[in-house]
């Protein structure tokens, strides 16, 4: 992961949009292992989907989140 991302996660985490800057860097290291690896192992391919699936619930909070954060601090008043 670089630096630059390190650093806007850490600034997420900051605001209240990002949790857990540690469980961010899993799924990132999940998303490069679902788009980036063949995986030829049955047992790898499962084990991604199920951590996919379970990764489901936190980003869509953090999705959640990142809206309210636009709607408070960047979106003009009317």
């Amino acid at each position: 992961m670089t630096h630059e991302l390190v650093e806007i996660l850490r600034r997420m985490e900051k605001y209240g949009i990002v949790l857990s800057l540690d469980d961010w860097m899993e799924i990132r290291l999940l998303r490069n292992s679902l788009t980036h690896e063949y995986l030829t192992d049955e047992t790898a391919v499962i084990e991604n989907i199920n951590a996919a699936f379970t990764s489901y619930e936190l980003l869509t909070a953090t999705l959640a989140r990142t809206q309210q954060y636009y709607e408070k601090h960047i979106t003009p008043s009317k």
